[in-house]
């Protein structure tokens, strides 16, 4: 299995660990001026971009729906949102492993 195909496998770790989507990529060590180094780079931000802003927004969402007496629909809501989430890590992984270069 070449590196890049590990590498985008290894996002799949955000799916049990807490942002192992983001540091799950950086145990498999690379040099600085190959090519996977550029996909890994990609790849990072574009999952951190992703994990990010879900968590941001489902914490506003809970927190709204703290404040409105703990009303059940915004943390259906926010749970909602990390579902996506995780579909989205799921595809990212996906189209990443059949799209990596050769390396």
């Amino acid at each position: 299995m070449s590196i890049n195909k590990k590498v985008s496998l290894l996002t799949l770790l955000g799916l049990i660990l807490p942002l192992g989507n983001i540091w799950g990529m950086f145990l498999v060590r690379i040099p600085k001026d190959s090519q996977s180094y550029r996909f890994r780079r990609k790849l990072l931000i574009i999952e951190s971009v992703l994990t990010i802003v879900t968590f941001i927004v489902a914490t506003i969402i809970n927190l709204k729906g703290i404040a409105s007496g703990f009303n059940p629909n915004y943390t259906s809501a926010a749970s909602y949102i990390i579902i996506a989430q995780d579909i989205a890590i799921i595809a990212i992984a996906a189209i990443a492993a059949m799209k990596a270069p050769k390396s």
